[in-house]
């Protein structure tokens, strides 16, 4: 029974994270920044902090 609920957990890990890159990459793209900016979030806090302040920048055109 464990397994079941383990398993259901990484279905829903894989199918919220993909959709979540995929935002954040176009979100990046908007503000004029390389996808590759989302390995920022490798780094556990700091990581976090750019990020945020990287995504409310504002769009540009």
């Amino acid at each position: 029974m464990i397994g079941v609920g383990s398993s259901l957990a990484s279905l829903w890990v894989i199918g919220t994270m993909i959709p979540t890159l995929a935002v954040g990459v176009r979100r990046l793209r908007d503000a004029g920044r390389r996808w590759t900016e989302l390995f920022w979030l490798l780094i556990p806090i700091a990581g976090l902090i750019v990020m945020a302040i990287r995504m409310s920048e504002p769009s540009k055109q």
